[in-house]
């Protein structure tokens, strides 16, 4: 039985997938912390980790 991702990777997958498509054009800043947390209703601590995957 195939384990689901994450919550923090499907969210960093979700934002890099929606920078792809041109939702947040290059340079532009990306939502804090809390307002992904609230944007995917997930803990601010996840929103964080999904934050420090996409910087790497």
């Amino acid at each position: 039985m195939p384990t689901r991702p994450p919550h923090y990777r499907r969210v960093a997958d979700d934002i890099e997938a929606k920078i792809r498509a041109g939702d947040y054009a290059p340079g532009q800043q990306l939502p804090s912390v809390s307002e992904i947390g609230e944007r995917y209703n997930v803990a601010v601590s996840t929103a964080y980790r999904a934050v420090k995957e996409l910087h790497a």
